[in-house]
């Protein structure tokens, strides 16, 4: 591998007059980049190629060439070996070497190449199922609010994905109900809980009124970091919100970039100061996982989930990684109470359980610390194979020399942008979201793009503009986010790309 890991520097300025001289210049420059890159054209190499640049590559990418071939072998299998086989292997070897009924040697490559992005013990990942069953399953292991106390909230953005706000607001709904859930728990409260109780239960009673049971919850259980201008969250209103709810929160659910600005979050700061108060935080890493190094272990991260599609291009909805870290639990006695279920058992061994199959085993269960038993039942073999594939991608093309990489497309991404769009910016109709500071970002880049109607943007760009067809991402109503992706994408198709973005945000004016 002979990528350099130094990031690309913005060269002087061309010294031409015309936009289209400018873009000519960028061309040039671009496929030096990728005279000088051949390892990662062999990288490309491996994905489908397309007409259509794959320029929203942060939210759905293309798989592996070699998934697709692994796949079809498995479904070919499926329709010509008997069924028993396919679950087992076709022979004692085979089904002990590959350990077919607990498919962990499917996760095996991913848990090594997910440990190396995200700077964490390979024995704390292990492969998710769907995200958000992750991140739910994860919260609901950590959050034990003292519901008459003070220490009952959870900590989140004031804008965040909606999956994420809505596991927020149901999983103290489901506490709050479970609290007034029988009559007889009044009695075991001090007097001056009584009216609390009472209220509480009218209010969470069954069939009662969901929305004021969530206005409830937002006024009295969530603490929200609030935006600070719109567009970002400012690091020292993050602190002073964490600061002023000490003693409240009893967990958290934060996103390490925020799904539509690509802010990185300061997360090791964050993550010091909850750990100091005692709160555990569940980190949900779907847009950094792949595209922003992380640093679990030496940060001191509790538990965190991902998802595969996004920046690792898996199927839609593949699964990604769940993390906790078993030992740190363990020390700062931090109470983890996951339900487990199928495959959380393999303590001594991986098919310790089938010797006692019809009986619970609790001698064979991992530790209740241990990522391992959040399983309740298989991941999804080949949305599997297909992660696995992708992962195995970065994995030979070396992490450091990726994420090096990833960094340099972006950072000649950026340039082309500012350049691209010079008069936009200076007149205030197009202005960058993300932050430029390598460490306040990942790799996607948010545009805010007014006085233009984004849906005829989209039409254009995925139609053809000036011989460029691309895909974008579109976030009504006025954000567009965009992503210069290795597995897809090489220097020269980010020119292009911006380019024809330009021309289309141009034709597209109202």
């Amino acid at each position: 591998m002979t990528i350099s890991s130094t990031p690309f520097r913005k060269t002087a300025a061309l010294g031409v007059a015309s936009g289209l001289d400018v873009m000519a210049g960028f061309l040039r420059k671009a496929k030096m980049l990728d005279q000088t890159s051949p390892e990662a054209a062999d990288l490309r190499a491996q994905f489908p190629s397309s007409e259509i640049i794959a320029g929203a590559a942060h939210s759905l990418g293309r798989p592996a060439r070699s998934a697709v071939t692994v796949v079809v072998d498995f479904l070919r299998r499926l329709t010509t070996d008997p069924p028993h086989h396919v679950h087992w292997g076709r022979d004692a070897q085979e089904s002990k070497a590959r350990n077919f009924a607990y498919k962990q040697h499917l996760q095996a490559g991913m848990v090594q190449a997910y440990s190396a992005l995200l700077g964490a013990k390979p024995t704390d990942v292990m492969a998710g199922n769907g995200l958000s069953n992750d991140l739910a399953d994860l919260l609901g292991a950590l959050y034990h609010p003292d519901i008459w106390g003070a220490r009952n909230k959870i900590l989140c953005l004031q804008n965040d994905f909606n999956s994420d706000k809505t596991l927020v607001m149901t999983l103290i709904q489901q506490r709050l109900k479970d609290a007034v859930s029988h009559p007889s728990k009044r009695n075991a409260l001090r007097d001056e809980h009584h009216a609390k109780f009472d209220a509480l239960q009218a209010l969470f009673e069954p069939g009662a009124d969901e929305a004021a049971q969530f206005a409830y919850i937002q006024r009295h259980y969530v603490v929200e970091i609030p935006i600070s201008d719109g567009l970002r969250y400012d690091p020292n209103v993050i602190q002073r919100t964490i600061a002023a709810s000490e003693g409240t929160v009893a967990a958290a659910l934060l996103p390490t970039i925020v799904f539509n600005t690509g802010q990185l979050l300061p997360v090791a700061a964050m993550n010091e100061v909850l750990l100091t108060q005692g709160v555990p935080c569940v980190w949900d890493c779907a847009h950094s996982v792949g595209c922003a190094p992380h640093h679990f272990e030496e940060d001191q991260i509790v538990a965190a989930a991902g998802c595969g599609y996004k920046h690792v291009s898996g199927t839609p909805g593949a699964p990604g990684f769940v993390y906790t870290n078993e030992t740190l639990l363990r020390e700062r006695g931090i109470v983890f109470s996951p339900v487990s279920g199928w495959l959380a058992n393999g303590r001594t061994g991986d098919f310790d359980v089938f010797a006692k199959i019809n009986v619970f085993s609790p001698d064979t269960l991992h530790s209740s610390e241990n990522v391992q038993r959040l399983r309740k039942s298989n991941p999804e073999p080949m949305a599997l194979r297909v992660v696995a594939e992708n992962l195995k991608a970065i994995n030979d093309f070396g992490v450091p020399q990726w994420f090096a990489h990833f960094e340099n497309m972006t950072l000649f991404h950026w340039e082309v942008l500012e350049t691209a769009f010079a008069d936009h910016l200076r007149e205030g109709r197009v202005q960058f979201v993300t932050p430029k500071d390598p460490c306040e970002r990942g790799a996607m880049i948010s545009l805010r793009v007014t006085g233009v109607d984004l849906n005829a943007v989209e039409k254009l760009m995925t139609g053809g503009q000036n011989g460029v067809r691309a895909e974008i991402d579109v976030r009504p109503p006025d954000i567009i986010r965009i992503t210069a992706h290795p597995f897809h994408m090489s220097f020269e198709d980010v020119v292009r790309m911006v380019g024809a973005l330009r021309s289309a945000i141009d034709a597209s004016a109202i």
